[in-house]
């Protein structure tokens, strides 16, 4: 074996150019492919930094026999019961982000906080790295102030204090002790940016059947499988439904494991990503299995005398093995290195909200899947492309004495072909239904004005919990100071913040029908200030907008959108009419009359406008708000006032994420535009790699049809005819490729279709964009050689015969 790869080391040395192309074209389809299986493998794959972590299960209410989704939150009430009735669980907590102010600490700062039930880190299987996790006993009202904070919080604000344990932090306006210290690098599933976490007061009361206040994780018993927890936590949904009739009817339970859960928003994109470069691959060893062709082609002679001075097949079986191996080791490492340079970009340009990004690396798992793919390449590209004649060893010597074309050799580069231009075609629709996706998203209407916007967030939590108004007041004087100010033309507040906030859904009734739950009434709930409209630029369509006199004093009202008038009162005019809700405002709840009509706007930019409940926030409070307000000059320095006016109306007051709304809407596109950029490069490099494969094809069948070609020009054949003819004969191949091509975009479109929108996966325009393009590349690149042939000389072609 030594002699064998000193000799296909020399072999290759004297074919620098065939190694050189072959090991960078496989590097290259071995590098992508590299980078992304360790971006599967780190999000998708491994598993979570747990003990156990394949335990572990999310808990969801179904709603899908209500029209919901089958993985909704729950209230609090439903989390007791399910707690307290299960049979499968050995624990089951609640858990739900939070903004939080550290306003006591310099500078003041914003941080993501979690209220969590009491056991939450034992149902994690977490130990503490200094203090302790809660007890039971803080998950009630008045033992509650205690707080546990993540590792990087700690060292990062607090220097890693070792006495940091029993000190009071002041969070939300609300002093807490720190009883605990979480261990480094800790995230928490579904929440990893949380870095302080607070024991949740439950309130099971039936009024919160069956809304989303709260999100569910759980640990399987020993001994209970996957299987037999459902099958308990149907019965559990059955027993409650049969309790409480009225609110939790046709209402289910799903569990989901909570790596799936966890990698939710990233699953479809990265196995898209993944069949991407494996398309991309396909076509490098199609390349590389050319470029073998070839050279079986140039080395017919020397394989043909062997074969026939009695050389054993096995025996050039072995060193034509051995090449390939040299050249897969080649590749191999190239790719590696390209690989590691390839996920250090992906991780670069990644959004930021990507799940798992942190643990994402090329391990060992990808190291030996990159040596087993390169090996496979090498085998498929350059050994087996080499040997297909060993067994001919008469037809190869016709071939070498020039009796015959090697039409064999030009058939199975044929076949290449078309496999190349089909995966082509695929990726190039993809990235041309995601720039479609794009496009139209940018023409999309939000409803409201986003030039020269700025928006601030707030979390606003009173000092002492009967100071509500306090809150109150200190939001109105922050917009009328705000509005004083020369850099703001307008402001306003709202909770939540369209296109970037979660939008929150609760029943209502009204007035003169019956309950909401079985008439499924539910509508988006929004508070925001009487500046707000004028900020946002939203118009008016009937009745009028709050006022600063709409107040805790005065009685309640609402408005709602046009949406909400056509749902939920068939178009009919709203004014007057009244509504409440139980969730809110409790069972004794009071009726709120409709005052004015809005025109829609978005919550989600590819959603088409909800129904929408807008109460007043100087009426009806809301612990967070985000300040929108129109910059009369730079954005940058109307920026800079939200947190000016903020400190001195309320000292230590924290604005966070204060940005141009343009910056936000743009921050919500970067999934997709990410994917869009991803997918165009790899449609990019097959692009090229394609016309780079086709140019090769049409070169060698000049070349082995040199005899035909002069034949004909002798016999008058004009320069156009001939052309014509390579032409019309590679416009044969890029059309079987193409509709191959076209059959697996049409295969494949539901995997895409939840990347899209305003553009279906079959979208006409963009696929015969996409065949004009590969045309005209495949015309580029057969044009020269067909030229170069239409040209020739015969004679000599025609003597060398004789």
């Amino acid at each position: 074996m030594p002699s064998d790869l000193r000799h296909a080391l020399r072999s290759l040395h004297q074919a620098p150019a065939f190694s050189l192309a072959a090991v960078v074209t496989l590097g290259v389809g071995i590098g992508l492919n590299a980078a992304v299986f360790s971006a599967v493998h780190g999000v998708l794959l491994r598993p979570l930094d747990f003990p156990r972590p394949e335990r572990l299960y999310t808990v969801w209410q179904n709603m899908e026999k209500r029209g919901g989704t089958r993985q909704d939150a729950t209230g609090f009430a439903v989390f007791s019961d399910w707690r307290a009735r299960n049979h499968s669980f050995a624990g089951m907590a609640a858990f739900w982000r939070q903004a939080t102010d550290l306003s006591t600490i310099d500078p003041p700062d914003s941080v993501v906080g979690a209220w969590v039930s009491h056991e939450y880190f034992s149902v994690l299987g977490v130990r503490p790295t200094r203090g302790r996790f809660f007890v039971q006993d803080e998950e009630t009202e008045g033992r509650n102030a205690v707080v546990v904070l993540s590792h990087e919080l700690w060292v990062r604000r607090f220097g890693g204090d070792p006495a940091m344990l029993g000190k009071t932090i002041i969070a939300n306006y609300k002093p807490l002790t720190v009883v605990g210290i979480l261990p480094p690098g800790f995230r928490a599933p579904l929440m990893p940016d949380v870095e302080l976490y607070r024991p949740w007061v439950l309130h099971p009361v039936e009024d919160d059947r069956p809304y989303s206040t709260t999100r569910v994780i759980g640990r399987l018993a020993p001994g209970i499988s996957p299987a037999a927890a459902a099958a308990d936590m149907r019965r559990v949904a059955v027993s409650v439904a049969a309790d409480y009739p009225k609110s939790m009817h046709d209402i289910g339970v799903t569990l989901v494991p909570a790596l799936d859960a966890v990698t939710a928003p990233a699953r479809n994109p990265l196995l898209l990503l993944l069949g991407a470069v494996a398309l991309v691959f396909l076509i490098a060893c199609v390349n590389v299995g050319n470029l073998a062709l070839s050279r079986a082609t140039v080395r017919r002679s020397e394989l043909a005398m062997r074969l026939a001075l009695g050389a054993r097949p096995g025996r050039i079986a072995r060193l034509l093995l051995a090449e390939s191996l040299v050249l897969a080791a080649a590749a191999a490492a190239l790719g590696l290195l390209l690989g590691f340079l390839y996920l250090a970009l992906l991780r670069g340009l990644a959004p930021p909200e990507t799940p798992r990004l942190d643990v994402i690396r090329l391990d060992g798992a990808v190291v030996a899947a990159t040596f087993v793919l390169a090996l496979a390449a090498g085998l498929l590209s350059g050994l087996l492309p080499a040997v297909f004649g060993l067994r001919r060893p008469f037809a190869m010597l016709r071939e070498a004495a020039g009796a015959t074309a090697g039409r064999q050799t030009l058939r199975s580069r044929s076949v290449l072909i078309v496999a190349q231009i089909a995966a082509s075609v695929m990726l190039l629709a993809g990235a041309g239904f995601l720039l479609r996706t794009l496009a139209a998203l940018a023409q999309v209407d939000p409803g409201f004005r986003t030039q020269n916007m700025v928006v601030g967030r707030l979390t606003v939590w009173p000092a002492h919990p009967p100071a509500l108004t306090d809150v109150t007041a200190f939001m109105a004087q922050l917009e009328e100071r705000l509005r004083q100010r020369p850099e703001i033309a307008a402001v306003g507040e709202i909770a939540p913040q369209p296109l970037a906030d979660r939008q929150y859904e609760m029943s209502f009734t009204m007035e003169g029908h019956a309950g909401a739950a079985e008439e499924g009434q539910n509508a988006v709930w929004r508070w925001a200030s009487p500046g707000y409209f004028q900020a946002f630029g939203i118009p008016l369509a009937e009745g009028r907008l709050f006022g600063a006199a709409d107040d805790a004093k005065a009685p309640l009202v609402a408005l709602v959108n046009e949406r909400f008038v056509e749902r939920f009162l068939g178009g009919r005019n709203a004014l007057g009419r009244r509504f409440k809700s139980v969730m809110h405002d409790g069972p004794e709840a009071p009726w709120r009359r409709i005052v004015g009509v809005v025109h829609d706007l978005r919550g989600k930019l590819d959603q088409p406008p909800r129904p929408e409940i807008i109460l007043p926030l100087f009426q009806d409070q809301s612990p967070m708000a985000t300040i929108v307000a129109r910059a009369s000059g730079p954005p940058a320095a109307a920026l800079r006032a939200l947190q000016e006016v903020a400190s001195q109306v309320r000292p230590g007051q924290v604005v966070a994420r204060r940005e141009t709304l343009e910056a936000a809407l743009d921050r919500g596109l970067a999934p997709r535009r990410f994917a869009a950029g991803l997918i165009g490069s790899l449609a990019a490099v097959a692009l090229l790699l394609a016309a780079v494969g086709i140019y090769g094809v049409t070169a060698l069948a000049v070349s082995q049809r040199q005899r035909e070609l002069a034949v004909r020009q002798a016999l008058g054949a004009r320069p156009a005819a001939i052309a014509g003819l390579l032409l019309r004969w590679m416009g044969a191949l890029v059309a079987v490729g193409v509709m191959g091509g076209l059959a697996g975009v049409f295969a494949t479109g539901r995997a895409v279709a939840g990347l899209l929108y305003g553009v279906q996966p079959t979208d006409t325009p963009t696929l015969v964009g996409v065949v004009v393009l590969l045309a005209l590349v495949a015309l580029a690149a057969t044009l020269r050689p067909a030229l170069r042939a239409a040209w020739m000389n015969p004679s000599p072609v025609l003597k060398s015969e004789r």
